[in-house]
C-alpha cells in the first residue's frame, strides 16, 4: 500500500535584522572600504553612493551580486 502526503509549506517574510552593536558601527564607520583585494564591492563598508558615481561595476557574477545586495539594503534604509 502506497500512501501519498500532500505537505503544504508556507513562507514568511522575515524581519530583515542589522547590526546595531560595536562592531557593526566600527565596520560602518572604517575610512576604507574593506573590500576583498581587486574587487569593487565584495565587502564591508562600501560607499555606495561614490561607487555609483563613479560608474563602478562588479568585475565577476560574485562582485555584481554583492553590488545588488549592497544597493537592496540600502533601499530598504531608506524605503
Amino acid at each position: 500500500m502506497i500512501v501519498h502526503s500532500t505537505m503544504t509549506r508556507t513562507f514568511q517574510q522575515t524581519p530583515i535584522v542589522r547590526g546595531r552593536g560595536l562592531i557593526s558601527n566600527v565596520i560602518e564607520n572604517l575610512p576604507f572600504e574593506a573590500h576583498i583585494p581587486g574587487y569593487n564591492f565584495c565587502g564591508p563598508s562600501t560607499k555606495l553612493q561614490k561607487r555609483l558615481q563613479q560608474g563602478d561595476v562588479g568585475i565577476n557574477p560574485l562582485d555584481e551580486f554583492a553590488n545588488t545586495r549592497h544597493f537592496l539594503f540600502s533601499a530598504e534604509s531608506f524605503g
